[in-house]
């Protein structure tokens, strides 16, 4: 996927930028101090302009269980667990993916479908959101409804505006129930070992793959599936099937008894999964007077000069794809994909800084 650098890219207002002869840039930093751009006598300045680049990040909604079972486990339950995971991940990667969040079953309804809006909807910067919901919110529900989260779930993210990419992550401490089956048909029950005496606990592991299927199939939506706790042992193959159907292979086992280690692992690869290093320039947004030239572009990452690399010599930089795409070199992108580096701010009319 692809995808443009605006909003991910900060713009802050810089009254200028710097050139730089030859490489003073890295001379100044290796003494352990910043740049200083009034103590080195190679550098001019000159009327750099900030601008935003078109483009948007892709959109994850992640479909959260918080049926009564995500509160059981010592010391740390798989709810408290997935909490601290989703409040960490959603802060640190705010600029590079939109996030949303929608919990299932409803409250106080035995296997009540979500409501169709997620409680925090898809957007960016929506960590402080999640936040609250999570603290507001609690494992309080009544059954597992997987197929009936996921499918109102897929309803909301293929009607967001633009074709931007997006994708759904499935948590949950347990194997989807709520079956429409009636008693005498259901051939497993998720609550006990014996026949189900409501159907209610019967396994939905059919309406959950083909809700998934058609998802995928038809509008392109991935599924992303994390098992929270050690539902695995005994779920293992249910969640690697909806994984698999889901298009992203298999799922991701996440044990929260000791803390959400496992759950911020699975989070953080999901996402460097889904972004991209690659950035579309739209020349003739910059408006009138800023300067076109790909010669006098320049990236900053966390304040710091990027400098252009030609075939990414150094890992660290990055270079022009083509006429009108920037990419990140391998070490730079890797940084920006884990969350490593997140603010990068772009300046138009400046001389490059070259590696």
């Amino acid at each position: 996927m692809r995808f443009g650098i605006f909003p991910l890219l900060a713009f802050a207002a810089l009254p200028a930028c710097i050139s730089h002869e030859g490489d003073r840039r890295s001379e100044a930093a290796s003494d352990g101090g910043e740049p200083d751009a009034g103590d080195d006598a190679g550098v001019d300045e000159c009327d750099g302009v900030d601008f935003p680049v078109a483009g948007h990040p892709p959109r994850a909604l992640v479909v959260l269980d918080r049926s009564a079972s995500m509160g059981y486990g010592l010391p740390v339950s798989p709810w408290d667990a997935c909490a601290e995971a989703l409040v960490a991940i959603t802060a640190q990667l705010d600029y590079q993916i939109e996030f949303g969040l929608l919990m299932y079953p409803e409250l106080d309804v035995v296997c009540g479908a979500p409501a169709p809006e997620p409680i925090v909807p898809v957007g960016p910067a929506t960590s402080l959101a999640i936040e609250a919901a999570m603290t507001e919110s609690g494992p309080v529900g009544y059954g597992t409804p997987t197929a009936a989260a996921l499918a109102r779930g897929f309803e909301y993210v293929v009607a967001l505006e633009g074709e931007d990419d997006r994708f759904v992550i499935l948590a949950t401490d347990g194997a989807p129930n709520c079956s429409q089956s009636s008693m005498y048909d259901c051939s497993t029950c998720t609550w006990t070992d014996t026949t189900c005496v409501d159907p209610r606990s019967c396994l939905d592991d059919v309406g959950t793959y083909s809700v998934v299927i058609e998802y995928h199939d038809n509008w392109g939506v991935d599924t992303y599936v994390i098992g929270l706790g050690g539902v695995w042992s005994e779920w293992d193959e249910v969640l690697g099937d909806v994984a698999a159907y889901g298009g992203t292979g298999d799922y991701y086992p996440a044990q929260t008894e000791d803390g959400a280690a496992e759950m911020t692992a699975a989070l953080q690869e999901i996402a460097a999964a889904n972004t991209e290093c690659v950035f579309d320039v739209d020349w003739e947004s910059l408006g009138e007077g800023v300067s076109q030239d790909p010669g006098l572009v320049n990236l900053l990452v966390e304040g710091e000069i990027a400098p252009f690399s030609e075939g990414c010599a150094n890992p660290g930089g990055w270079h022009w794809a083509d006429e009108d795409t920037i990419e990140l070199c391998p070490g730079l992108c890797e940084d920006y994909k884990w969350g490593v580096v997140s603010w990068i701010h772009a300046s138009f009319g400046c001389e490059t800084v070259v590696e």
